[in-house]
């Protein structure tokens, strides 16, 4: 059995191994644009209002039971679209995308 060994580089990190080695592996991770429930708390944030991260009271937005599957905004939709063109750029395609069940 061999070790799993996993470092972290910064896409541009000069100290990054070389992807041709066949033992690395590259893994993006890229977080979904905005959503509806991002756009609620910046709101709320504007309007002065305070909650605890991962409350489930009625202060804390995210837990709006309206916007628990939040799709994206306007906004959001602009962010993905963004990123194709970074994606496509490439040289080596992704072969695996694992995605969340949600909406956005």
């Amino acid at each position: 059995q061999r070790r799993l060994g996993i470092k972290a580089y910064a896409f541009d990190d000069p100290a990054a191994p070389s992807i041709d080695d066949d033992s690395v592996k590259v893994v993006h991770f890229v977080r979904h644009g905005q959503g509806f429930h991002n756009l609620m708390a910046d709101m709320a944030q504007a309007e002065g209002r305070t909650w605890q991260q991962y409350s489930r009271t009625k202060d804390n937005p995210y837990v709006m039971p309206e916007i628990l599957d939040a799709p994206l905004t306007d906004k959001g939709r602009e962010q993905a679209l963004m990123l194709q063109p970074v994606v496509r750029s490439f040289a080596d395609q992704p072969e695996l995308v694992v995605l969340s069940s949600q909406c956005r």
